[in-house]
């Protein structure tokens, strides 16, 4: 950042917690970020991009051995669709950004 220049907008505040389901493709219209915990471990992925349904791999956790529980948080730009498919998820949670 160069001294004295200014930022537009700089903060965002978070918008209303929502509960998502595991193999579903959602479109937001907001940027912000998914939340999730698996329920015994497993493999998650998620896709997002502007296709319907999304194409790009944008996360992927491998779990070797063993059955724990794994969560993660990942980012989804407005207007991206995005799908976590495959692993049975105990929540996913969409964290709007307003």
């Amino acid at each position: 950042m160069v001294m004295g220049s200014k930022i537009s907008n700089p903060v965002k505040n978070f918008g209303t917690i929502e509960s998502r389901t595991w193999d579903t493709v959602y479109f937001e219209n907001l940027d912000g970020f998914i939340y999730f915990k698996s329920n015994n471990g497993g493999n998650p992925v998620v896709y997002s991009d502007n296709g319907n349904p999304p194409g790009t791999k944008v996360f992927q956790m491998h779990i070797y051995g063993g059955n724990d529980p794994v969560s993660g948080c990942i980012p989804i730009k407005k207007g991206n669709y995005w799908n976590m498919p495959g692993v049975a998820m105990e929540f996913i949670y969409w964290i709007p950004l307003k």
